[in-house]
């Protein structure tokens, strides 16, 4: 008859069937279910890899400049080094450098050497005339070339030392997946092998008796196994590696054999098919008898009777994830469930590991189902005339029609209900494939064909607006702060781990990635709206002046842009910087969740709710709309209720009593006493205070080209600034910082720290030469004056740092006491020193305890 060969096997009823009924797993709404898998996942091991093998492998370690890029003063075009003080005349031509070689001579009054792009600088010169711009005269008696050129800016078409890159800057980050441009980077690095995480072996696994090969013919009622070659394809464009495990047959035995087997060799098997509650849907009950289920029905359409679970082999768990067998279903479930945790395993941090999420207008009504909510295949298309992304559905959405996916590259969210999403409806869409030139519809009916000159951005929204929407936050967060005068830099900076001055460095390095560099003094005008000394004069805590004027600031205006006062920013370089210092500032909220909204809303007038707030306005206004929750989730790094639940805490009755106190004083927390720490005990780890410990600051930043001042010592700063971030944890407060300056000699390393002991210094700490270098000598310096050395320290100071990056072992610190004072050397790099400090944090604070009591 038509059932021959197909249900049930051997043509025959077979009344001992079981039926199961209703599924013992609960259906938990996908977002609980992704948040376990996510929990569950965690980076592989570290493996290095071939530069050239490294493409699409996330990076393990941060990659930092070695040496200072470029090291030496170069030339940006071809044209004639000049000394800018001989300009305008007439110069005799005495040399010529190309790239590669280096100057003969050093260029004197009335000279100059022909230079070539890329070549070094001679000495004496100071700017650089581009060809164009010369007129050749005739040989002077000496039968040089002589040229007459025009006036020059010192400084002109010169890539000073360091400008693209400083030692220690980190130019890659971990977790970083490596392109072609981040191939680029390292190898500038010199770095032919890089430390990347190992890239997950993943198992893919088709059940069904129904099933055959693709290469294979069909047998009476079998359809062909299309889920297994889309698995695999899935799992290789996220780069792991693919193991075959096969079609199998509807058996116990076979799959258990296959499963178990599989599981000692692979980090996660993706299987489709047999976890439903037919009679020959045995994945569940296995993978209940091998592990852990987290779970085994999800609230959703299609995929609903997805099914997790960790199995525990070789010292950790593997992942197994028994997918639907329909193969929309499949691929559905993989790209939204399964895909965050292969990026996880491949080191991808868990704020990339799932796909963006935008709004999108349907333009067409979307039926509902009444029971789950339902991912919707769509295909987005932005439309340039109206600023907006479009959602047109694929058709119809039954979970065996493999063509809706074809199309697509989106999943719409759709509701459960019984009403249609109707036309011009916004809804959140998954975005799992970029947008090809086809989805980029012309901005005018006008026009011939699609623009693609603009920026590639992951989904519609164009980078330029991003800019713009971050910019606009950023000036409202120092607008705010420019209202909060009454709030000083230090209380500011032990509540929240950030101060106006912070701003200002990070503006100041989001200019110099922008491409226009300026002196800290100028970012520090932009972010006070007037000089930094003057701000101090009228606003430093401990004057008797009036603390509430301020200076106005237009959030709709882009800040001023301090050093290009006369040149009109036509790259948006003001635009680029203030984006970038929100980033920066959003960063550093998502690093320290150990800070509470509460606390920094008190002090600066401003949280993460009111960034998020900002940043949507900001969006709102180049028109990008999205909902506030989403916002948020930009700002928290993930969303604003996992973020409650798993850091908030409650403020207790004393602490809320004195924020009420400050508030109506009208000066903030610098009502409190300045000698106390402002520590808050309910909030995270708080060491003890201590506070009839006297602590007086030296630093001595150990630099030949800072002394020299040759760039500016950032290092020395980073020591002061993290030492005060300890406040808030129950140091006492830090009292006078000294700070000295030298070069990498011994006796001026001796000399500066005698001197700072006689100031009375307490804790002296050093920065800079800990390395190989041959002028690497602060360890020999320090050595030689210890009374008594503390390997103690040491070794906390190289097991803590060892955990970011695995060459801090190369350091050579030193660490011991003088008298009733410690001493402590760390190295050069601004990162460093944070990582050395705060890895010996507590050890400090009862050294310093221990010695003075």
């Amino acid at each position: 008859g038509p059932w021959a060969g197909c249900w049930p096997p051997n043509n025959c009823w077979t009344p001992a069937m079981s039926y199961p009924g209703k599924s013992p797993f609960p259906m938990l709404p996908i977002e609980d279910c992704i948040e376990k898998v996510m929990d569950a996942s965690a980076a592989l091991e570290v493996e290095a890899v071939p530069l050239a093998g490294a493409l699409g492998r996330v990076l393990a370690v941060d990659a930092s400049a070695a040496r200072d890029i470029p090291a030496f003063p170069t030339c940006i075009l071809d044209g004639f080094a000049v000394r800018s003080q001989d300009c305008p005349g007439d110069l005799a031509v005495v040399d010529e450098v190309t790239a590669g070689a280096a100057p003969k001579k050093e260029l004197a009054a009335g000279q100059c050497c022909y230079v070539t792009t890329g070549s070094q600088m001679p000495a004496g010169a100071d700017a650089v005339i581009q060809v164009e711009d010369i007129e050749e005269k005739e040989k002077n008696a000496d039968g040089q070339l002589v040229i007459a050129c025009r006036a020059v800016k010192v400084g002109t078409a010169i890539r000073q030392v360091g400008s693209d890159s400083q030692a220690g800057q980190v130019l890659v980050h971990k977790g970083r997946k490596l392109t072609a441009a981040e191939i680029g980077v390292l190898a500038a690095l010199g770095m032919h092998t890089v430390q990347c995480f190992r890239r997950p072996r993943v198992g893919i696994l088709s059940t069904g008796d129904e099933l055959h090969d693709v290469k294979d013919q069909a047998q009476g009622c079998q359809v062909v196994d299309s889920n297994r070659p889309m698995l695999s394809a899935l799992a290789l464009e996220e780069g792991c590696e693919l193991v075959d495990l096969g079609l199998l047959r509807d058996d116990y035995d076979t799959i258990r054999d296959k499963v178990q087997g599989a599981l000692e060799s692979v980090d996660v098997i993706v299987s489709s098919g047999a976890v439903g509650r037919g009679s020959k849907d045995h994945l569940k009950g296995l993978l209940e008898e091998l592990g852990t289920v987290h779970f085994g029905e999800m609230r959703m359409k299609p995929g609903k009777p997805t099914t997790f679970a960790t199995v525990p082999r070789g010292g950790r768990d593997r992942l197994v994830f028994a997918l639907p067998g329909n193969p929309v279903s499949a691929f559905a479930t993989f790209k939204l469930v399964v895909l965050p945790a292969l990026r996880l395993l491949s080191g991808i941090p868990k704020s990339h590991a799932r796909l963006p999420k935008i709004q999108a207008e349907v333009d067409s009504d979307i039926a509902r189902d009444p029971g789950r909510p339902e991912w919707h295949r769509v295909s987005i298309r932005w439309d340039q005339a109206n600023n907006k992304a479009v959602a047109s559905s694929t058709g119809f959405q039954r979970s065996s029609r493999i063509a809706s996916i074809a199309e697509a590259n989106a999943f719409l969210e759709v509701p459960a209900g019984s009403e249609e999403v109707p036309k011009g409806t916004k809804r959140p869409a998954v975005v799992f494939s970029a947008l090809e030139p086809e989805h980029f519809a012309p901005a005018c009916n006008s026009c011939s064909k699609t623009d693609t000159s603009g920026p590639v951005t992951v989904g519609p929204v164009p980078a330029a607006k991003l800019e713009q929407a971050e910019a606009a936050a950023f000036r409202c967060a120092v607008a705010q702060l420019r209202e909060r005068q009454d709030v000083s830099n230090d209380a500011l900076f032990r509540v929240s781990g950030f101060s106006r001055n912070c701003l200002a460095e990070w503006y100041r390095e989001a200019r110099e990635e922008a491409g226009h560099s300026i002196a800290l003094g100028d970012a520090q005008e932009v972010i006070y709206g007037q000089p930094y000394d003057e701000w101090k004069k009228i606003h430093q805590v401990g004057n008797e002046v009036d603390k509430t004027s301020r200076v106005e600031l237009d959030c709709k205006a882009p800040l001023p842009l301090r050093g290009q006062r006369d040149e009109a920013d036509g790259n948006n370089i003001g635009l680029r910087a203030e984006a970038g210092a929100f980033r920066r500032l959003v960063a550093h909220f998502r690093h320290r969740v150990d800070i509470q909204n509460i606390d920094i809303m008190n002090l600066a007038g401003f949280c993460r709710n009111c960034l998020s707030k900002w940043y949507k306005k900001g969006l709102h206004d180049v028109g990008v709309e999205v909902e506030l929750d989403e916002a948020r989730e930009l700002v928290y790094g993930m969303p604003y209720a996992d973020w409650k639940k798993q850091y908030q805490t409650s403020a207790t009755a004393s602490q809320l009593e004195a924020f009420r106190k400050a508030a109506c004083s009208g000066k903030a927390l610098t009502a409190f006493p300045p000698n106390q720490p402002l520590a808050l005990p309910s909030r995270g780890q708080v060491t003890a205070a201590v506070p009839s410990l006297s602590i007086v600051v030296g630093v001595v930043t150990v630099s030949d080209r800072a002394s020299a001042g040759v760039y500016e010592d950032r290092s020395g700063p980073a020591v002061v600034d993290c030492l005060r971030s300890f406040g808030w944890r129950g140091w006492p407060e830090i009292g006078a910082v000294h700070t000295e300056l030298v070069s990498d000699s011994i006796p001026q390393i001796k000399r500066a720290v005698r001197g700072l002991l006689q100031q009375g210094c307490t804790l002296v700490v050093t920065t800079g030469g800990t390395g190989f270098a041959q002028r690497d000598v602060t360890p020999e310096a320090i050595q030689d004056l210890l009374e008594r050395p503390a390997p103690g320290l040491v070794h906390a100071v190289l097991s803590g740092t060892a955990k970011h990056n695995e060459l801090a072992l190369l350091s050579r610190p030193v660490a011991g006491t003088i008298g009733k004072s410690l001493i402590l050397t760390v190295p050069g790099s601004p990162g460093a020193v944070k990582e050395c400090l705060e890895a010996v944090e507590k050890l400090l604070l009862h050294a310093m305890v221990l010695l003075q009591t």
